[in-house]
């Protein structure tokens, strides 16, 4: 179950990357509390619908959505 959603543009993956890593040295959150689209090992699973998976994540399981809005977003 994810505990944080991270809402970015695909341009922005280097600058998600950073923030991932402070996330999970820094806050100490590990990788499965982490749900984000352009990381094969936080993101949708191969075969799912993209959708409808999202929609679970954020109304069934995320505690905190976090979305970085930059002039790429």
């Amino acid at each position: 179950m994810a505990d944080l959603f991270l809402s970015h543009a695909v341009a922005d993956k280097p600058l998600v990357d950073a923030i991932i890593k402070l996330l999970e040295g820094e806050i100490v959150l590990t990788p499965d509390q982490i749900f984000c689209t352009s990381f094969d090992e936080q993101g949708i699973p191969a075969g799912k619908d993209f959708s409808a998976y999202i929609r679970e994540e954020l109304v069934k399981k995320a505690k905190t959505v976090l979305a970085l809005v930059t002039p790429q977003y």
